[in-house]
């Protein structure tokens, strides 16, 4: 059996025939005409914005954080590789939004316990800190993914640009409240989670 290809010419031909309708381009109106579609743009747009600033903060909070902040960034990058690795293994044998609701969660605990022994010199401090970083780099990344996956893959691409948008547009707070006195960087951290896990829901 012998493969048929098209040639330029042909295809510049049926680009130029106006015979063959073209498709129309995807807009933010035809997200939003859809019920389903447009309950999870507003989803994903709170789940980016909240798991967005909550990674930032912490990265920028790292530098409070007490020891060595050579330290305490390589253990951080060590966290986000356990958390990329660990929200595949998730979304593999679980929903979005259980696997949203889980680190979530991971977090809202950490940032707990942080705001309830900040201001001692326990020793597990770091590993909390840790945890809160794990799960916030988690939602990070199951909130990234599940656009591909709860739109139709002519929208993603819009989808993509409009959680980018408002995330960013939101983000940029992060660092200032990052350098505000203690607990305030962590209360608010711990308010996106409350905020993350009713959206995810």
């Amino acid at each position: 059996m012998q493969a048929s290809f098209v040639g330029p010419m042909a295809a510049s031909c049926a680009a130029n025939d106006p015979t063959i309708s073209k498709q129309k381009d995807p807009s933010v109106h035809d997200i939003i005409a859809d019920p389903v579609l447009k309950k999870n743009l507003w989803a994903s747009c709170f789940v980016w914005l909240l798991s967005g600033f909550n990674f930032y903060l912490i990265t920028f909070y790292l530098k409070n954080i007490p020891g060595s902040v050579y330290l305490n960034s390589v253990l951080f990058a060590l966290a986000d590789m356990c958390a990329f690795l660990s929200s595949g293994v998730i979304l593999k044998f679980f929903k979005i939004h259980q696997g949203l609701t889980l680190s979530y969660t991971m977090s809202f605990i950490g940032g707990c316990c942080y705001l309830i022994f900040y201001n001692t010199d326990l020793p597990w401090v770091i590993p909390v800190l840790l945890c809160v970083r794990v799960g916030g780099a988690m939602s990070f990344n199951i909130g990234y993914v599940s656009v591909a996956r709860l739109f139709p893959t002519r929208f993603v691409a819009t989808v993509f640009g409009l959680v980018n948008l408002v995330a960013n547009f939101f983000t940029i707070a992060a660092p200032m409240v990052a350098e505000m006195g203690e607990p305030i960087p962590f209360v608010w951290f711990t308010c996106n989670c409350i905020f993350g896990l009713y959206f995810c829901n």
